[in-house]
């Protein structure tokens, strides 16, 4: 008899039960001891083959619990259609989680600017590396400040070729002058404190200027 147990095909015969599924479940493995007790319509089974398919599935043979078997049980599970729907909402929670993450790693630097709180809950969400993020984000500081120490020295230089020719100013160099020390003067004092503290094995990832309100513990 073939029945529908979720997204699993179950196959019930006299002597045990074969059940179809795509998902690996780690806890039905075949063992010699400690095996796992699969409750299934009142009867208990233990898992004695697993076979991967071609297709990515799997395809578990459950034969019956032997009544003078008096190992210790490795486990107890209820098969059912609750235990499918909440192994298979884990795996699409956890497939989930892996698409966020891979959509987050180009966004590190930025993420690394977070204050320290946040970066901590997309690691546990989402698997991200909340001191790597930290760490990208002090290369795109020091980035950023290089850039602007070239836009402050073009800008001088201009400035003074314009003079040497009779303008008195130019003035998208001068607001490029003013937006690069701003720049500087916000980047440059957080990437010292924040690379000072990783030296000094701070355990929290701090993010951009979190040094200024927040106080080692």
């Amino acid at each position: 008899m073939i029945e529908k147990v979720g997204s699993d095909r179950v196959v019930v015969h006299r002597a045990g039960v074969v059940v179809l599924s795509r998902a690996d479940m780690p806890d039905w493995e075949v063992r010699a001891f400690r095996r796992t007790a699969i409750q299934f319509r009142g009867a208990r089974y233990f898992v004695a083959a697993k076979e991967l398919k071609d297709d990515g599935g799997y395809r578990y043979v459950l034969d019956r619990w032997p009544e003078e078997h008096d190992d210790l049980v490795g486990g107890v599970v209820e098969y059912g259609e609750s235990f499918v729907r909440a192994r298979d909402g884990e795996r699409a929670a956890r497939s989930a989680a892996r698409l966020v993450h891979l959509v987050l790693l180009p966004l590190y630097p930025l993420i690394g600017l977070l204050p320290g709180g946040v970066k901590r809950r997309l690691a546990d969400g989402y698997g991200i590396s909340a001191e790597r993020a930290t760490a990208q984000s002090l290369v795109l500081e020091g980035a950023i400040a290089f850039a602007m120490t070239a836009l402050l020295t073009i800008s001088s230089v201009a400035g003074g070729l314009g003079g040497a020719f009779g303008i008195d100013a130019i003035p998208w160099l001068r607001d490029l002058g003013v937006v690069a020390t701003v720049s500087l003067c916000l980047v440059v004092p957080d990437l010292v404190i924040r690379y000072a503290r990783i030296l000094g094995e701070s355990k929290h990832p701090y993010g951009f200027w979190e040094w200024l309100f927040r106080r080692e513990r």
